[in-house]
């Protein structure tokens, strides 16, 4: 009796466990200089990044020395809300004196407003993907 009980508290941290790695907020603001700012939130930790656009170019802002993974986690992170495969989205050295970089997606003028509609329209989907097939599932990973 006692192997049980101890089989399922191992198996329920797990699942928990599995669930809090895959949280995934996405959101986009303005700033008092009307920068946008996307905040991308991934095992509680929250990711800000400046974005405009310059003609097919997303500029998003990153800080030297900043979590330095966060490049590759926001090109995976567009790619799959704007459905193009991460190795299509550039990173190229920008001009900022805060180290910015340039991101282009796939060649497109994608602006954050689009950015934010979709992302939008991909937490609906999940939302009610996980009412139908998993209602017990807090986040799903959209990475």
């Amino acid at each position: 009796m006692r192997l049980n009980i101890l089989l399922f508290i191992v198996y329920v941290a797990s699942a928990e466990h599995e669930d809090y790695e895959v949280l995934v907020k996405p959101n986009i603001a303005q700033d008092e200089q009307k920068n946008h700012i996307l905040t991308v939130t991934v095992q509680n930790r929250d990711y800000n990044r400046i974005i405009d656009t310059k003609e097919n170019e997303i500029i998003i802002g990153v800080r030297a020395g900043e979590y330095p993974p966060l490049n590759q986690v926001l090109c995976n992170f567009l790619g799959e809300i704007l459905h193009i495969h991460p190795r299509n989205v550039d990173v190229i050295e920008g001009h900022s004196e805060n180290e910015g970089k340039k991101v282009q997606v796939d060649g497109t003028v994608i602006t954050a407003d689009k950015i934010c509609k979709r992302i939008l329209k991909a937490l609906r989907e999940s939302i009610e993907e996980e009412r139908y097939l998993k209602p017990s599932i807090k986040h799903r990973n959209l990475m």
